[in-house]
């Protein structure tokens, strides 16, 4: 008490404004950060892990009549007790679209049966060559995927690819490959 009864008079016999208006400002950021609990904080996450899958020569083309094919599947197990936060799959293989006029494709992501997560749009030279190319799947807002303890079990990403009708998309040499860390 003696110590602020000290600050008290001698603001009042100090004449500058800007000096008091500092010192004021000072002893309430000083109360503030006492009564606060003020520390470093750390990141809660103890474990990294990355899973990929080989890339496979098998070829798979979608259907003619603009119906979409799976093309692959990650499996990842979620044990109990842990937070998981999952990035975005990545996928990447050599495509090619049947089509000389129209060379689009679209290439979906799902997560364990769900509806369509995600789809991404190519678009490739019209001379039937496959090309390769690379996609992550986007996340609209958090960029990755929070798993709480309760959502424990297997989970399996998918991607699927389609073209319009008429045409067909095809895929080959491709992997997928997704990351995670967990508490």
């Amino acid at each position: 008490m003696l110590a602020i009864s000290k600050i008290r008079q001698r603001l009042s016999t100090t004449r500058n404004l800007k000096l008091k208006g500092l010192v004021v400002s000072l002893l309430c950021l000083s109360i503030f950060l006492t009564f606060i609990d003020v520390r470093a904080t750390t990141s809660p996450l103890i474990g990294h892990a990355a899973y990929s899958q080989t890339p496979t020569t098998t070829r798979v083309c979608s259907p003619t009549n603009g119906g979409s094919v799976q093309v692959t599947t990650l499996t990842v197990t979620v044990p109990t007790g842990n937070e998981f936060y999952f990035s975005p799959i990545f996928f990447s293989g050599a495509f090619n679209v049947s089509s000389s006029t129209n060379p689009t494709y679209t290439v979906t992501f799902n997560i364990t049966g769900a509806n369509a997560r995600s789809s991404v749009y190519g678009f490739l030279p019209p001379s039937g060559v496959p090309i390769t190319q690379s996609y992550q799947e986007p996340v609209s807002t958090s960029g990755s995927y929070f798993f709480y303890q309760g959502h424990t079990g297997t989970w399996v990403w998918s991607v699927y690819m389609n073209t319009a009708s008429g045409q067909s998309v095809c895929v080959t040499e491709f992997y997928t490959s997704i990351e995670w860390a967990y508490s």
